[in-house]
């Protein structure tokens, strides 16, 4: 079913979020979700929620889940730029995936170590690069738009004219 994940992931955000809200809200966590940083706050709340061999194997579970996403992630981003370089041809051979997934590692590993030996959080890095990136395309984006609304108005006006062409005279 094509709801089924949606499903399970509004599950999954309103049990947690709200488990992790009546914890801090009733004084259960004591802070310690709030206290957490925004990468460790999924565990924290866990942590709070279960403990022994369970909490273990939801936290692989979480993991394994997460690595799945990133996964997934980059290998669309892949796909993507390399269907671009290729000129739309979806048949490229593997080779060709492998230099940008290699590109990809090789540019974000750059990013993360730079960001480190800065003294700051090696996200800070990443998160900037994205937004630096994401500006012209943003610009991009809204000339498209703009070409979009006048393509159909001027699609309309065609219509428009057709109609009252075909319509006889009286």
């Amino acid at each position: 079913c094509v709801f089924a994940p949606a499903l399970v992931c509004f599950a999954w955000m309103t049990i947690l979020g709200g488990t992790a809200i009546d914890l801090e809200l009733t004084g259960g966590a004591d802070g310690a979700i709030i206290g957490a940083s925004n990468t460790a706050k999924l565990f924290v709340t866990l942590g709070e929620m279960i403990s022994g061999g369970f909490l273990s194997a939801v936290t692989i579970m979480c993991v394994v889940l997460i690595l799945t996403f990133l996964v997934t992630s980059a290998d669309s981003g892949i796909l993507v730029m390399n269907t671009i370089m290729s000129g739309g041809d979806q048949e490229v051979g593997n080779r060709h995936k492998i230099v940008w997934g290699v590109i990809l590692t090789a540019v974000i590993g750059t990013l993360l170590i730079a960001g480190k030996s800065g003294g700051e959080d090696p996200m800070n890095a990443l998160r900037n690069a994205m937004i630096i990136g994401a500006l012209p395309f943003t610009m991009v984006m809204g000339l498209m738009c703009v070409a979009l609304a006048k393509a159909l108005y001027r699609d309309g006006q065609r219509e428009k004219a057709a109609t009252l062409a075909a319509t006889p005279a009286e």
